[in-house]
């Protein structure tokens, strides 16, 4: 049962966060330990009730008075269940999980099954939106939210569809999520993080424990900053654990753990953004991004000994021959699935060929990318856009993907004389992009 303490001040999140020495643990499946760095439950709890500043409710209100009846915001409320949950999102709200195991989607499929729009006309700060394989939650528009568990006892959150995130978040600010273990019930392909931030400022994630199969961990978008990350442990996700695009802000990660990605973090650079790591410690394919990566700030850090050069790393570009590229046939079979980063960008009037990516006089990096889902969709991103596509390749070869904004771009398949890899030469209306 949901249970609701009247607060007399108004919650603004001001995080005291004291970095604890640990002693490090390897990564593992969902089963494994929680962060390396524990942060008590009593210590949350501490936290939680230290984030006040105004006064919500005068102190001559009636001591038996709903505060839900005089202000729907700045109450403290802790749950146990999904349902009770996604009913308590708001403004200025505190939540206190109660330990135990949540699927999400038990609940909200049959939620959207059952009542559809409907339910997201009476949340106006949840809402519930289909994704290729499933249902997902999206929270809006909300500020001074705080979400805490426990990560002695275990509060996990999990969602079935691999295309999900667990939470979207979309212009939040002051945002405060603690004790929490979060990840997909299945692994494999997938097209879901794990935490996805969009235009949300001021964020704080503390004693963390954040696992695939998502794509990322952590998504960053469309003017996200301000995010501190505290003894957080992100590991075994499909691509990397962060992926930090079109930032506004500064991102610091402290005491936190990295590993176990299957593939490559994605930093995009700006004059807006910065990035730092304190005493954190990175796996393998982590250390191999971050380790050559110079737009970052890291310090005391713990590298791997095991790194390689990233697949994009010099040794590669030494040995792009575009001269000796000869056109090749595939089929919609070969290309489901696959995703592709920009490798080099030609004029196809003066012939110059620019390796990617590659950084602008005023500071902007130039990188192209795009993933083709097994189902016909996917995404496009360039430097300033990001589009979900359809996409199709004919008896030909001919990949035609299409954009939201109904633009059609088209690609071909190549290989180079050694026949050791297939590239896609994708034509844009300014350039031409091999991949």
């Amino acid at each position: 049962m949901m249970k609701r303490k009247t607060n007399g001040y108004l919650w603004i999140v001001l995080l005291l966060v004291s970095i604890l020495p640990t002693m490090l643990i390897g990564c593992g499946t969902k089963e494994s330990t929680p962060p390396f760095t524990e942060v008590s439950s009593k210590e949350t709890m501490t936290m939680l009730d230290n984030h006040t500043e105004e006064a919500v409710f005068s102190n001559d209100s009636e001591a038996e008075e709903d505060p839900m009846e005089t202000d729907p915001e700045g109450y403290t409320v802790t749950v146990s269940s999904i349902e009770e949950l996604l009913e308590a999102i708001g403004p200025k709200v505190g939540i206190v999980m109660e330990p135990g195991y949540y699927n999400m989607s038990e609940y909200i499929e049959n939620v959207w099954e059952n009542e559809g729009e409907s339910w997201n006309e009476r949340h106006p700060y949840v809402q519930l939106r289909d994704c290729f394989d499933g249902v997902e939650v999206v929270i809006r528009g909300v500020d001074g939210l705080s979400i805490c568990g426990d990560n002695e006892n275990r509060t996990e959150i999990v969602i079935d569809p691999r295309y999900a995130q667990v939470f979207n978040f979309e212009e939040c600010h002051q945002l405060f999520l603690s004790g929490l273990t979060m990840g997909h019930t299945e692994s494999g392909e997938c097209s879901g993080n794990v935490l996805n931030f969009s235009g949300c400022q001021n964020i704080t994630l503390s004693a963390m424990d954040l696992y695939g199969c998502g794509v990322y961990g952590i998504g960053s978008y469309d003017g996200t900053g301000e995010m501190y990350v505290y003894s957080t442990t992100i590991r075994d996700c499909t691509y990397g654990a962060l992926e930090i695009f079109d930032g506004v802000g500064r991102f610091e990660f402290h005491n936190c753990m990295l590993t176990g990605s299957e593939g490559y973090d994605y930093y995009e650079k700006s004059s807006d953004s910065e990035l730092a790591f304190y005493e954190c410690v990175f796996g393998n394919n982590e250390t191999s991004y971050y380790m050559f990566l110079e737009d970052i700030y890291t310090e005391d850090c713990i590298w791997s000994e095991n790194y390689t050069y990233p697949e994009y790393g010099f040794d590669d570009w030494a040995v792009f021959e575009p001269d000796t590229m000869e056109s090749v046939a595939v089929d919609k079979a070969f290309l489901e699935g696959i995703s592709r980063s920009g490798y080099a960008m030609v004029n196809p009037e003066s012939g110059e060929t620019i390796i990617l990516p590659y950084e602008e006089p005023d500071g902007t990096y130039v990188q192209i990318s795009l993933e083709l889902n097994v189902d016909g969709t996917g995404w496009f991103e360039n430097t300033n856009e990001y589009s979900n596509i359809i996409w199709d390749c004919d008896e030909d070869s001919l990949i035609c993907i299409t954009l939201e904004d109904g633009r059609n771009y088209y690609m071909t398949a190549y290989t180079m004389a050694d026949k050791s890899h297939i590239w896609l030469l994708l034509e844009l209306e300014e350039c031409l992009v091999w991949l």
